[in-house]
């Protein structure tokens, strides 16, 4: 296995390292982290890229390719302050921020240990809508920010034994990714595209899929699968503005769009042996490459939330942008994944009966906005518990049945809440209506099928 970002055993090698200038930058981000932590960040992640690029990177270049890198260096910054997430690259040299190297770990560590302990991953990203749309307010300064803080996570995770060793892993991959895309541009002599009118141009799109295919072809080469390019992608698309908000249609270093996820996750697809060579049992491999695909843009049943969902639905969009604007970091704390837990292991009575098992269908707005949704129900006599997924959200609910009908209360996260109704149609579908706080319509209507009858 070649060796990665997290592996830090070779010194800066001044001939391909340069230090930003140390003088105080501002921006909206200025001071999220403390400067004397982020120059440590910095001191350590330096020696780990020179390793990765001298070891790893330029033994695999192609001959008509390495001429045009090899001069390549790269700039360490302490901070970024106009993004959390900031990873750059002009006139052959590409930038690195201390602060978004440890925005990146930990999100990630935030993910994984939530994930691992049976909580919710949802948080993390309610965690990055309220960043979004309250911190250049000011509104947060006197909260607790940092995203192992507001989140409830340990802040001794990364020496977590249950997640240290996939921590390692998932960070230096999604860091190995990221350099190797601002290699990229290097390598395609790139010119920053400044967007016009609110829109992402063509050729701005075209560049950054450029990029994403260098980078993944790397790590083809060296046979590693990129186990950590879902949650960046993940994670710097819930930052990214969304129509109508304050700072969409502003210069972005790399526009997020649902072209660039397809394609990577079709080129994963495609080539997912090739990614997978380093697994001893090979069939693990190609199906581990092929679940990162499904994480990105899911083509099958929607049984789990994909990441282009969340840039592709404006609904989604729209109740992010909601819980953005409203939510408390405050009163993030970890939950469950769902409520489902109190009769999870109840022996069903009927496993063919009403409102029991998996749907799948529409989810309408009052606005006539319709979206995939994936409900799953559980009955034990007339009671009736479940949830349903959309994008990356999952929303519980809790009901009885009565005449073939189903009345049940709905929660999504701690700010909206609300009723609804199922029944059955003459058709064999179930339908019904959905509304907010104490109304059972108003909100939309339902429209399912259960594909196993």
């Amino acid at each position: 296995m070649k060796k990665v970002l997290a592996t830090l055993a070779i010194g800066l090698l001044a001939s391909n390292m340069s230090h930003a200038s140390g003088a105080e930058v501002s921006g909206p981000w200025s001071g999220f982290y403390d400067r004397t932590m982020l120059e440590k960040v910095a001191a350590d992640v330096r020696p780990g890229i020179l390793d990765n690029w001298q070891q790893v990177i330029l033994p695999v270049l192609t001959k008509e390719e390495r001429p045009r890198l090899e001069g390549v260096r790269f700039i360490i910054d302490i901070e970024s302050p106009d993004t959390p997430l900031n990873f750059f690259a002009k006139h052959g040299e590409v930038y690195i921020s201390a602060s978004s190297v440890r925005m990146l770990g930990d999100l990630i560590a935030s993910w994984i240990w939530l994930n691992k302990n049976g909580y919710s991953t949802d948080t993390v990203n309610e965690y990055l809508a309220i960043l979004k749309y309250q911190w250049e307010s000011g509104g947060l300064r006197l909260q607790r920010y940092q995203p192992l803080d507001a989140l409830g996570v340990p802040l001794d995770v990364r020496t977590d034994s249950k997640i240290a060793n996939e921590y390692a892993k998932v960070v230096s991959n999604a860091l190995f990714f990221i350099i190797s895309h601002e290699l990229g541009h290097i390598l395609y002599n790139h010119q920053s595209i400044v967007p016009k009118d609110g829109a992402t141009s063509e050729k701005s799109i075209l560049q950054e899929q450029q990029a994403d295919s260098f980078a993944l072809e790397l790590m083809r080469r060296i046979g590693e699968i990129p186990v950590g390019v879902p949650l960046f992608f993940m994670f710097s698309s819930a930052l990214e503005p969304a129509p109508d908000d304050p700072g969409y249609g502003k210069p972005q270093t790399h526009p997020q769009s649902s072209e660039r996820i397809r394609a990577i996750a079709t080129a994963l697809r495609n080539h997912a042996p090739r990614f997978a060579r380093g697994f001893k049992n090979p069939s693990v491999g190609v199906a581990k490459v092929n679940a990162i695909a499904n994480f990105l843009v899911n083509n099958s049943v929607p049984v789990e939330p994909d990441v282009v969902s969340a840039l592709e639905s404006p609904v989604i969009k729209d109740m992010w942008r909601q819980k953005g604007l409203k939510g408390r970091l405050k009163d993030i704390r970890p939950r469950g994944k769902t409520d489902l837990a109190t009769i999870r292991n109840t022996p069903r009575q009927n496993t063919g009966q009403l409102f029991d098992g998996r749907y799948k269908g529409k989810w309408v707005n009052q606005n006539g906005t319709d979206f995939d949704v994936q409900m799953e129900l559980k009955r034990n006599g007339e009671r009736v518990v479940g949830s349903w997924t959309f994008g990356p959200n999952r929303v519980v609910m809790d009901g009885t049945v009565s005449n073939n009908r189903l009345s049940f209360s709905w929660e999504w996260g701690q700010d909206y809440f609300g009723k609804g109704e199922l029944y059955l149609q003459s058709d064999g579908h179930l339908a019904g209506t959905w509304g907010y706080t104490k109304k059972t319509s108003g909100g939309g209507i339902w429209l399912l099928t259960r594909p196993d009858l």
